[in-house]
């Protein structure tokens, strides 16, 4: 297999054991308290959310494989790690919102992703420009999903919520 071939592949199998882990992990969507929910008045519909999906998947996976490509740079290690975190807390963290329908868990843990996420592009900086705007593109629907996410936590409180009393 060509090396650069070798990138995509490996990138394309990471990308689809993490959509998997979020499968398994976030489980029965059907049975999830997530359309109880108040939604704020600016929620984005399921289509632009699938289509957001879509794009995120295959703008992770060339970011993947950009950085696996340029592994024998100096920081080329903290992309693909930071990239790999992208990934698997991406698919985790939609288990506090679908599966248990927590709002303000929801809330923070996006905030610590978006912490990654900025992290990782910073790191793309130094091995690849490309990597680093499509990271940057992302960030920005990112920017919107916290200010959704906390505008939902505002709207349907919760213990964590309550226990830092926002206004």
């Amino acid at each position: 297999m060509r090396t650069q071939t070798r990138h995509w592949f490996i990138a394309a199998c990471i990308m689809l054991a993490c959509i998997i882990l979020g499968v398994v992990v976030v489980g029965d969507t059907e049975a999830s308290p997530y359309p109880a929910l108040t939604q704020p008045a600016f929620a984005p519909s399921n289509l632009v959310r699938a289509i957001v999906a879509a794009l995120y998947y295959a703008m992770i996976a060339v970011v993947l494989a950009r950085a696996l490509y340029r592994r024998h740079r100096e920081d080329a290690w903290m992309l693909i790690a930071g990239v790999v975190a992208i990934m698997l807390v991406n698919e985790v963290l939609n288990v506090f919102l679908f599966r248990m329908g927590d709002a303000g868990l929801s809330f923070w843990a996006r905030a610590g992703f978006a912490v990654i996420l900025i992290s990782t592009a910073w790191a793309a900086i130094r091995v690849d420009l490309v990597a680093c705007v499509l990271l940057g593109i992302y960030l920005l629907w990112v920017g919107f999903d916290l200010i959704w996410a906390f505008d939902l936590m505002r709207l349907n409180p919760s213990p964590v919520t309550e226990a830092i009393s926002l206004p």
